[in-house]
Order: C-alpha cells, then sequence, then structure tokens
C-alpha cells in the first residue's frame, strides 16, 4: 500500500500530534514503552508524503515545542524563562530529522527501515553534545530502561556495552521505520493478483529488522546470564535519602536547618549500623548546612562543627562517609559543588572530588562573561537565584579508594547531580586513564549524589533512574545513587535496579535510608574503548549520503551538455527530449 499526499493543514496537525502524544507517554510516567516503537510513524509519513515542506517544518517544529513543554516541566523552578527557550531550541530537531528523512528519501529512495535509525540517532547525538553541553535526555531508546525493581532487566539495552544509548535508540526507530516501509510501499511486486510476490525491499526490511531485534535480545540474554554467574568481590553500600524541600535549603531557619541536619546524621547512623556493616554511607548533593571545606572552618565555627560531627560519626561507626556538600573559598571566593570522602578513622580525604559538568543556567550562565550587563539580566529572569551562583567546575575525575572489612580496595567515583546522565562523561568517569595508569577500568563503582528535590511532583526522579541504568549498563559498573526527594537505590552492571529507599510504599518525597550488597564487574565495554565511534561512523555514511547528489549536482550543472543528456532536478542524467 502507499499513504496518499497530505495536502491538509489539518491532517499535518494530527499527523505531528500523533507522535508528539505517543513519545509522551512512552516515557515515565505511565512509561508506556511500546508506543515508542511507533510514536515516529506519523511524523515521518507526513514527511515522506507532505506536498510542501514548509508545513512540515512548522507543524512538526509546533508539536515539538508542546511536547518539550510538557516533558521538561519540571525546569520551571529551576529556569521559568530557560524553560521556555530551551523547548523551542529543542523542538527545532523534530523538522531537522524530518527534513532530512525526506531528503535521503527523495534522493536515493533508501527505505526507511534504515533511513530513519540513521536520521534520528545522528539528530539525538548532536542535540546530546551541542550549546552548553547539550541535553541528552529523552533518547527514544531510553524508555526500555528499567526504574523499578519489579522491572527487571531489560535485554534490549545490553547492546548499550556496545554502541552506547544510541545503539538502542536505533532499534527503537528501526522499528518504526520497517511500519512506515509497510504503509508506504507497494506490499506485492506486482499489481497482478496471479502473480504476487512479496515486494524484496519489504522482506530484506522485514529480515533486516528481525535480525537486528532478534541479535540484540539475545545478546541481552547472553550478557545478563553472564552477569549472573560472576564470580566477583562484593561491597555493602549504604545510602541515605533525605527529603528537605527546596524552600528549606534556599530559605531556611535556623531551627529547621539544623533539624534537617540531626535528622541525616541520625540515618547515616542507622545506616551504619546495619549487619552486615556497609564499607561506606553516602549522602545527597550539598546536604550539609554550610561548607565543610578547610578554608570555610577556618572563618566559620558553623564550618567547623559540621567538619567535626561527620568525623565523630565516621570514627564511632567505623565506616567511610561519602558527603556531599558545598564548597566556598573565601580568598578569592571560589563556590564548588563537591564531594568529601572521610575514612573510617575520621580522617578527610585531601582528594575531593568537584562538579566538573555544570548544569546551564543552574550552576552556570553561559556565553555571556564579557557582557556584564546581559549577564545580569539572565541572572535575574533564567536562574532560580537572584545573586551570582556560579560554581566553578572541577578539573580532577577523583576516584576515592577505601579499604573493605576483608582489606580489599574499592575504588569509588561520585558523579554529582546531572553529570550521570551524560553519556560521554561517565565514561570519562570510569575509562579515561592517564599516562603510566594500569589497564583497566579507573573505578569499581559509581555513587551518584545529586538534588532532585527541586522537582517535586514530577517525573523528573524516575527519568532521572532510567539514565543512571543507562550508564551502568554502557560501563558494567553497578551504581549506588544518593538522592534528596528520591528516588535513591542500587543498580546493578546489567542495568537491574535492586532496591529503592522506600517508606510508606512509596520512593520520593520521603526520607530513608537503605543498605544492599552489590557485586562488582571487572568486564571492560566495547562502548568504554571507543565511545561514539560507531555513531560517528554512521554520521558519515549519512553525510554521504546527503552530499553526494549535492555535489554531483553541481558538477553536471558545470559541464556543456554531451551526447544529448542533461540532468534533471536531482542530478541525475536523462536523455534530452527533442
Amino acid at each position: 500500500m502507499r499513504v496518499a499526499e497530505v495536502k491538509s493543514i489539518w491532517v499535518h496537525l494530527l499527523l505531528a500530534t500523533a507522535s508528539a502524544v505517543m513519545l509522551l507517554l512512552a516515557f515515565p510516567q505511565p512509561g508506556w514503552w511500546l508506543l515508542a516503537h511507533v510514536g515516529l510513524v506519523p511524523m515521518t509519513l507526513l514527511a515522506l508524503r507532505a506536498v510542501k515542506a514548509r508545513h512540515v517544518v512548522w507543524t512538526s517544529w509546533l508539536a515539538g515545542f508542546a511536547w518539550w513543554l510538557v516533558i521538561v516541566r519540571w525546569l520551571v523552578p529551576i529556569t521559568g524563562g530557560g524553560f521556555v527557550a530551551l523547548s523551542a531550541y529543542l523542538a527545532v530537531y523534530f523538522p531537522l530529522a524530518m527534513l532530512l528523512v525526506r531528503r535521503v528519501d527523495r534522493e536515493w529512495q533508501l527505505p526507511m527501515t534504515v533511513a530513519l535509525p540513521m536520521v534520528w540517532v545522528a539528530c539525538e547525538w548532536v542535540r546530546g553534545i551541542i550549546l552548553a553541553g547539550g541535553f541528552g535526555w529523552y533518547m527514544i531508546g531510553h524508555v526500555h530502561a528499567p526504574y523499578e525493581p519489579d522491572h527487571g532487566a531489560s535485554r534490549l539495552i545490553q547492546i548499550a556495552d556496545l554502541f552506547g544509548e544510541w545503539g538502542v535508540s536505533g532499534l527503537v526507530a528501526m522499528t518504526n521505520g520497517l511500519i512506515v516501509d509497510l504503509l508506504n510501499r507497494p506490499l506485492w511486486r506486482s499489481p497482478n493478483a496471479d502473480q504476487r510476490k512479496p515486494n524484496p525491499v519489504l522482506v530484506a526490511m522485514a529480515g533486516l529488522w528481525v535480525g537486528s531485534t532478534a541479535g540484540a535480545w539475545a545478546y541481552g540474554q547472553w550478557r545478563i546470564s553472564q552477569t549472573n554467574g560472576l564470580e566477583t568481590r562484593e561491597v555493602v553500600a549504604g545510602v541515605v535519602q533525605t527529603n528537605v524541600a527546596q524552600s528549606n535549603k534556599n530559605s531556611p531557619t535556623e531551627s529547621q536547618r539544623e533539624k534537617d541536619w540531626q535528622d541525616m546524621l541520625s540515618m547515616m547512623r542507622a545506616a551504619a549500623q546495619h549487619d552486615p556493616a556497609p564499607v561506606f554511607v553516602a549522602t545527597p548533593e550539598t546536604m550539609t548546612p554550610g561548607p565543610i571545606n578547610p578554608e570555610a572552618a577556618a572563618v566559620s565555627s558553623d564550618s567547623r562543627r559540621y567538619r567535626s560531627e561527620l568525623s565523630e560519626l565516621a570514627k564511632q561507626e567505623r565506616a567511610h562517609l561519602l558527603v556531599g556538600s558545598s564548597t566556598i573559598v573565601p580568598e578569592p571566593y571560589r563556590r564548588s559543588n563537591s564531594v568529601y570522602h572521610i575514612d573510617r578513622d575520621g580522617r578527610y580525604n585531601p582528594l575531593v572530588f568537584h562538579k566538573v559538568h555544570r548544569v546551564p543556567f543552574g550552576e552556570y550562565v553561559p556565553w555571556v562573561d564579557g557582557w556584564p550587563s546581559l549577564r545580569t539580566f539572565f541572572i535575574k529572569n533564567l536562574t532560580p537565584y537572584d545573586f551570582d551562583y556560579t560554581l566553578t567546575p572541577g578539573r580532577e575525575l577523583t576516584v576515592f579508594e577505601m579499604a573493605s572489612p576483608q582489606g580489599e580496595p574499592v575504588r569509588v567515583a561520585t558523579p554529582i547531580c546531572f553529570e550521570d546522565a551524560v553519556s560521554r562523561f561517565t565514561r570519562r568517569l570510569v575509562y579515561e586513564r592517564k599516562s603510566g595508569d594500569p589497564p583497566g577500568k579507573r573505578v569499581d563503582l559509581l555513587v551518584n549524589v545529586t538534588n532532585d528535590g527541586w522537582f517535586e511532583g514530577s517525573a523528573e526522579p524516575w527519568q532521572h533512574m532510567q539514565l543512571a541504568v543507562f550508564r551502568c549498563v554502557e560501563n558494567r559498573v553497578p551504581m549506588a545513587r544518593s538522592v534528596n526527594g528520591g528516588v535513591s537505590g542500587f543498580i546493578d552492571s546489567a542495568g537491574r535496579v535492586q532496591e529503592l529507599v522506600t517508606s510508606e510504599g512509596r520512593s520520593v518525597n520521603v526520607a530513608g535510608w537503605s543498605v544492599q550488597t552489590m557485586r562488582l564487574d571487572d568486564r571492560q565495554t566495547v562502548y568504554g574503548q571507543v565511545g561514539a565511534l560507531p555513531v560517528w561512523l554512521m554520521m558519515s555514511g549519512l553525510g554521504a549520503l546527503l552530499v553526494v547528489p549535492i555535489v554531483k549536482r553541481r558538477k553536471l550543472s558545470k559541464q556543456p551538455e554531451k551526447k544529448g543528456l542533461q540532468p534533471d532536478k536531482r542530478g541525475r542524467s536523462k536523455t534530452k527530449r527533442r
């Protein structure tokens, strides 16, 4: 069959909106992931069958703008104006993808089973890289990541240790592309009912899809079985989940601040006293009431008290502590978002991890350093603060080493806030080695400390958990998560959510703690070694598909007509009619 040409603007809007609604419902919550496998179909059919490309552009952008406004509405407490501007920018990738699909179809008649994954993955990769570090949330493959313990392991996402998160997006887009081909190409080679044979292109594309999906499923089953059978070290880890409202952090009363602090110390102590005892207990991002760095303690009695109480707790309970805190250096003034390691003897590790990948408009204002008046305007209108909250980025990928009760060293890296949402950054934490470093991974375990209390009442905590799951699979490293407001818990190296901090059946907007035995994983991954190289190769192929016809047309337009041939509108030679 072949879909009719689309002329009506209302049909344009209907098809674009249908895609937006299905993709929205595919993410948590409700998380109806199967809709992602058909969500691109209406918009892609629109791109292929619309009479006018400009109608595709503005209707798909409008649907994309509405989609982003809804799905990232949790950004409003951080940057109301920036939320609208970001949504308008991110919506551009919808018409960009559709125009590229349309161009590839008209130049090469390439089946969408192949073309759509190439285009969609390329757009996702670019979106996750450019402009202030990119925005890599809501890639279409993320829908397959589990975010609760009863979801088990996803077989399809296991290929992320080969191709990164983009490989899973490619599989999902391939399903959409096959459906588009079935709707947009003749099912039979001949219209004659007596001589009907299946369209060989569709047969080939169906075979490609079956082979790719079955291969990914089988690989995932093998990797999960391999993980289950690992004979490896185990580490008992503890996490604390505070439930401090953001208003308490921004404008606390003295009594409320002290209550929140004592509540956290009590939960840390309870977690440390668990049997079996955890090697470490982690706290969420910036949950100390004030900075605890030595420079701050030298001038503030409160900072000295916080440092002392943490040191005493570690010493009494014989547990390492990983504490999320601010760092403030008075002269010259510098503020950082940091994680401190306090050992079982109460000593502060001289190594401190300062957050490297900052959140634009939340932790710094990009692009305007040379424009003081514009910078002031942005701070007042696009950030959650009425003062300059700029954080100084860290430069070192700090690894904390601590001894287990058995005397074995455990190496821990602590991505802060949304750093675990950035695939390339987490890969650096695990695999980036300096000259002279031994081969293999740099770390055994990731501990994400973050504050999702900004986003109360939204689906952001669950969507953040899905991103963390991908980081575990890509690098084959387990992760413990300590999150203010939730969701805190533990993820194994196969991406299975093992346990969450819960209270009264809820995992968000509650306080608590949890301790879990985590199995380490020494396996290295292809993605860890080569990164996004497969995406680069695919994008090179897509670039060739787009550039070759342009070059060909230019060469033909510069040549005199020979032997009665002249180029047609697409640059192909045809016999000149006389």
